[in-house]
């Protein structure tokens, strides 16, 4: 048996309906996902830096995805952040 935790991964991205949906594929796949809608909400989790994987909208209600990237690389140095856009 695995004992294994999932890998855990944070989509950002303030489409409901998008965001939504790729928790879905995400949680079907074994992942352990959370989702947030905006760089406020992203910066305000308080375990950052436990996400393996951050999923990051390029456009976001409160910011691009330039603004938020240096401060995932300080807030969660190993993480790996994928920007992602329609």
């Amino acid at each position: 048996m695995n004992t294994d935790r999932p890998k855990s991964v944070l989509v950002v991205e303030d489409d409901t309906a998008v965001r939504e949906r790729l928790l879905e594929l995400l949680e079907a796949g074994g992942y352990r996902a959370t989702g947030v809608g905006s760089i406020a909400e992203t910066l305000a989790q308080p375990n950052l830096q436990d996400f393996e994987t951050i999923l990051v909208d390029w456009q976001l209600p409160d910011g691009t995805a330039d603004d938020l990237l240096p401060k995932l690389k300080s807030r969660a140095p190993d993480s790996a952040s994928i920007v992602v856009t329609g």
